[in-house]
Protein backbone atom coordinates (compact mmCIF):
# COMPACT_ATOMS: atom_id res chain seq x y z
CA UNK A 1 0.00 0.00 0.00
CA UNK A 2 1.49 3.40 -0.95
CA UNK A 3 2.31 5.75 1.89
CA UNK A 4 -0.12 8.52 0.91
CA UNK A 5 -3.09 6.11 0.78
CA UNK A 6 -2.26 4.93 4.33
CA UNK A 7 -2.32 8.62 5.30
CA UNK A 8 -5.82 8.99 3.77
CA UNK A 9 -7.02 5.94 5.69
CA UNK A 10 -5.57 7.34 8.93
CA UNK A 11 -7.22 10.73 8.36
CA UNK A 12 -10.52 9.01 7.61
CA UNK A 13 -10.23 6.97 10.81
CA UNK A 14 -9.43 10.09 12.82
CA UNK A 15 -12.45 11.87 11.36
CA UNK A 16 -14.66 8.90 12.21
CA UNK A 17 -13.22 8.75 15.73
CA UNK A 18 -13.85 12.47 16.19
CA UNK A 19 -17.46 12.19 15.06
CA UNK A 20 -18.12 9.21 17.32
CA UNK A 21 -16.50 10.82 20.37
CA UNK A 22 -17.57 14.44 20.15
CA UNK A 23 -20.78 14.76 18.16
CA UNK A 24 -22.99 12.89 20.66
CA UNK A 25 -22.18 15.62 23.20
CA UNK A 26 -23.98 18.07 20.92
CA UNK A 27 -27.20 16.01 20.93
CA UNK A 28 -28.75 17.44 24.13
CA UNK A 29 -28.67 20.94 22.67
CA UNK A 30 -30.50 19.70 19.61
CA UNK A 31 -33.09 17.76 21.63
CA UNK A 32 -34.05 20.84 23.64
CA UNK A 33 -34.83 22.81 20.47
CA UNK A 34 -37.29 20.09 19.37
CA UNK A 35 -39.32 20.29 22.58
CA UNK A 36 -41.11 23.42 21.32
CA UNK A 37 -42.48 24.50 18.00
CA UNK A 38 -41.15 27.65 16.36
CA UNK A 39 -44.35 29.46 17.35
CA UNK A 40 -43.93 28.39 20.98
CA UNK A 41 -40.29 29.54 20.99
CA UNK A 42 -41.36 32.93 19.65
CA UNK A 43 -44.06 33.25 22.33
CA UNK A 44 -41.49 32.54 25.05
CA UNK A 45 -39.12 35.14 23.58
CA UNK A 46 -41.85 37.78 23.50
CA UNK A 47 -42.43 37.31 27.23
CA UNK A 48 -38.79 37.47 28.29
CA UNK A 49 -39.42 40.49 30.55
CA UNK A 50 -42.83 39.41 31.82
CA UNK A 51 -41.95 36.60 34.23
CA UNK A 52 -45.47 35.79 35.48
CA UNK A 53 -46.76 35.49 31.93
CA UNK A 54 -43.72 33.46 30.90
CA UNK A 55 -44.18 30.96 33.75
CA UNK A 56 -47.87 30.69 32.84
CA UNK A 57 -46.93 30.12 29.19
CA UNK A 58 -44.52 27.30 30.09
CA UNK A 59 -47.24 25.78 32.25
CA UNK A 60 -49.64 25.98 29.30
CA UNK A 61 -47.13 24.11 27.10
CA UNK A 62 -46.59 21.48 29.79
CA UNK A 63 -50.36 21.08 30.25
CA UNK A 64 -50.71 20.62 26.48
CA UNK A 65 -48.14 17.80 26.50
CA UNK A 66 -49.93 16.19 29.47
CA UNK A 67 -53.30 16.45 27.67
CA UNK A 68 -51.79 14.87 24.54
CA UNK A 69 -50.39 12.00 26.65
CA UNK A 70 -53.85 11.45 28.13
CA UNK A 71 -55.49 11.47 24.67
CA UNK A 72 -53.03 8.96 23.23
CA UNK A 73 -53.34 6.73 26.26
CA UNK A 74 -57.16 6.83 26.16
CA UNK A 75 -57.43 6.19 22.41
CA UNK A 76 -58.08 2.59 21.40
CA UNK A 77 -56.10 2.66 18.18
CA UNK A 78 -53.14 4.93 17.66
CA UNK A 79 -50.42 4.29 15.13
CA UNK A 80 -46.97 4.33 16.69
CA UNK A 81 -48.35 4.90 20.21
CA UNK A 82 -45.09 4.03 21.96
CA UNK A 83 -43.00 6.50 19.95
CA UNK A 84 -45.60 9.26 20.31
CA UNK A 85 -45.66 8.78 24.08
CA UNK A 86 -41.86 8.69 24.17
CA UNK A 87 -41.62 11.97 22.23
CA UNK A 88 -44.26 13.72 24.33
CA UNK A 89 -42.63 12.63 27.58
CA UNK A 90 -39.27 13.77 26.24
CA UNK A 91 -40.74 17.16 25.28
CA UNK A 92 -42.35 17.42 28.71
CA UNK A 93 -38.97 16.82 30.40
CA UNK A 94 -37.20 19.41 28.27
CA UNK A 95 -39.92 22.01 28.86
CA UNK A 96 -39.94 21.33 32.59
CA UNK A 97 -36.15 21.68 32.72
CA UNK A 98 -36.35 24.97 30.84
CA UNK A 99 -39.03 26.25 33.22
CA UNK A 100 -36.97 25.14 36.21
CA UNK A 101 -34.00 27.13 34.85
CA UNK A 102 -36.26 30.17 34.50
CA UNK A 103 -37.50 29.77 38.08
CA UNK A 104 -33.92 29.64 39.35
CA UNK A 105 -33.13 32.81 37.43
CA UNK A 106 -36.23 34.62 38.72
CA UNK A 107 -35.40 33.54 42.26
CA UNK A 108 -31.85 34.90 42.05
CA UNK A 109 -33.01 38.21 40.61
CA UNK A 110 -35.98 38.49 43.02
CA UNK A 111 -38.47 38.89 40.20
CA UNK A 112 -41.95 38.56 41.63
CA UNK A 113 -43.58 35.46 40.13
CA UNK A 114 -45.79 34.56 43.09
CA UNK A 115 -48.98 34.94 41.05
CA UNK A 116 -47.93 32.32 38.49
CA UNK A 117 -46.28 30.08 41.10
CA UNK A 118 -49.51 29.58 43.05
CA UNK A 119 -51.22 28.01 40.05
CA UNK A 120 -48.08 26.12 38.99
CA UNK A 121 -47.59 24.62 42.46
CA UNK A 122 -51.20 23.48 42.51
CA UNK A 123 -51.40 22.07 38.98
CA UNK A 124 -47.96 20.46 38.80
CA UNK A 125 -48.89 18.03 41.56
CA UNK A 126 -51.32 16.31 39.16
CA UNK A 127 -48.82 15.66 36.37
CA UNK A 128 -47.14 12.58 37.89
CA UNK A 129 -50.40 10.60 37.99
CA UNK A 130 -51.04 11.32 34.30
CA UNK A 131 -47.47 10.43 33.31
CA UNK A 132 -47.95 7.08 35.08
CA UNK A 133 -51.21 6.23 33.25
CA UNK A 134 -49.72 4.58 30.13
CA UNK A 135 -48.82 0.94 30.78
CA UNK A 136 -45.11 0.10 31.14
CA UNK A 137 -43.28 -0.22 27.84
CA UNK A 138 -39.55 -0.43 27.08
CA UNK A 139 -40.01 2.20 24.35
CA UNK A 140 -40.69 4.96 26.89
CA UNK A 141 -39.98 3.65 30.41
CA UNK A 142 -36.72 5.61 30.74
CA UNK A 143 -38.26 8.73 29.23
CA UNK A 144 -41.23 8.41 31.60
CA UNK A 145 -38.84 8.19 34.56
CA UNK A 146 -37.12 11.40 33.43
CA UNK A 147 -40.48 13.12 32.90
CA UNK A 148 -41.63 12.07 36.38
CA UNK A 149 -38.43 13.44 37.90
CA UNK A 150 -38.89 16.69 35.96
CA UNK A 151 -42.51 16.97 37.13
CA UNK A 152 -41.46 16.41 40.74
CA UNK A 153 -38.65 18.96 40.39
CA UNK A 154 -41.03 21.58 39.00
CA UNK A 155 -43.57 20.94 41.74
CA UNK A 156 -40.90 21.17 44.47
CA UNK A 157 -39.26 24.23 42.87
CA UNK A 158 -42.59 26.04 42.51
CA UNK A 159 -43.43 25.47 46.17
CA UNK A 160 -39.95 26.42 47.40
CA UNK A 161 -39.66 29.55 45.26
CA UNK A 162 -43.18 30.58 46.28
CA UNK A 163 -42.26 30.22 49.97
CA UNK A 164 -38.96 32.05 49.49
CA UNK A 165 -40.55 34.87 47.52
CA UNK A 166 -43.37 35.26 50.02
CA UNK A 167 -40.78 35.69 52.78
CA UNK A 168 -38.56 37.97 50.64
CA UNK A 169 -41.35 40.33 49.60
CA UNK A 170 -42.71 40.45 53.16
CA UNK A 171 -39.30 41.68 54.29
CA UNK A 172 -38.73 43.86 51.19
CA UNK A 173 -42.09 45.17 50.03
CA UNK A 174 -42.06 46.53 46.49
CA UNK A 175 -42.52 50.27 46.08
CA UNK A 176 -45.99 51.10 44.82
CA UNK A 177 -46.48 53.41 41.85
CA UNK A 178 -48.15 56.20 43.84
CA UNK A 179 -45.26 56.20 46.35
CA UNK A 180 -42.74 56.83 43.59
CA UNK A 181 -44.23 60.18 42.71
CA UNK A 182 -44.62 61.74 39.28
CA UNK A 183 -42.06 61.08 36.60
CA UNK A 184 -40.28 64.29 35.71
CA UNK A 185 -38.73 64.33 32.28
CA UNK A 186 -36.08 67.02 31.82
CA UNK A 187 -36.44 69.26 28.79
Amino acid sequence: MPQHSRFKVTVARLALLFSVCFLPSLAPAQDRSHSMTDAEIEQVRELSYQPNDRVALFQKFLDQRIADIQKINAAKRVNDRENLLHDLMDQFSALADELDDNLDDYQQKHWDVRKALRKLAEDSGKWAAILNQPPPDPAYNVTRKLALEAATDIHDSAQKVLEDQTAWFAAHPPVKEEEKGPVIIPR
